[in-house]
């Protein structure tokens, strides 16, 4: 079924486009993306073994699909989080221009979704946000990364290096809440964490994002009644 971001097939029609689209959202009552606003959040003390990401260089393959750029793991390169003694395998990479969710009413220029999934088929997604900036070091390398971010590059077939390391923030503090997915079906129920602290992007990335891309965030949905915590 094809969806979009703008029009008649825009965020507000997905239920009406199919009747997947519609019982995703309502099975899953608590969607994403949400605002978050610490003063509102129930504050939790992060241990060092509260969330554990294993960052390291790993080789990617590129797509295109949905309307946005996807990275996957190479076969034979892993990574991996661990949240609440629980291990999830990192499944898929892409990116929402500008953010989703929304920090403290901040939004940013980017939103990165780290795609996991647990071996009892549970999904987490960690968001970081991103902001461009000139002297920031590029999370991708390799013989063919200025070949990537020409025109119309970013939707071809390529195998870069990614540097996990530079999309995961210094600061570890990050909102936890469960929700869903953003995209159609928005499918729950999802384990969101979403980091607070930005991340530096060069801009050169963030500007070849934007013109491929364009905008390509959901609306805020309503937190309801759920509880939204914050680890810090």
């Amino acid at each position: 079924m094809e969806w979009s971001y703008q029009g008649q097939n825009g965020p507000e029609y997905w239920s009406r486009l199919c009747t997947d689209f519609k019982r995703a959202e309502e099975e899953a009552s608590w969607q994403s993306p949400i605002s978050l606003n610490t003063a509102a959040t129930r504050q939790e003390p992060k241990k060092d073994d509260t969330i554990l990401f294993k960052k390291e260089k790993v080789k990617i393959k590129t797509d295109f699909f949905n309307h946005t750029v996807h990275l996957s793991p190479a076969e034979g390169n892993e990574a991996s989080v661990v949240f609440q003694d629980k291990m999830y395998v990192l499944q898929d990479i892409h990116a929402h221009l500008p953010s989703e969710h929304i920090i403290d009413d901040h939004s940013f220029e980017m939103e990165i979704h780290f795609v996991y999934r647990s071996d009892d088929d549970q999904l987490l997604v960690c968001g970081v946000m991103g902001q461009s900036d000139y002297g920031a070091v590029s999370p991708l390398s390799g013989d063919l990364y200025n070949r990537f971010l020409k025109e119309d590059s970013l939707k071809k077939h390529y195998t870069l290096n990614l540097d996990l390391n530079v999309l995961i923030p210094d600061d570890s503090s990050f909102y936890h809440y469960s929700g869903s997915l953003t995209t159609p079906p928005t499918m729950g129920p999802v384990t969101w964490i979403v980091m607070k602290q930005p991340i530096s992007l060069p801009t050169d990335f963030v500007k070849a994002f934007e013109k491929v891309i364009g905008q390509t965030n959901r609306p805020l949905q309503p937190v309801k009644e759920r509880t939204v915590c914050f680890y810090h």
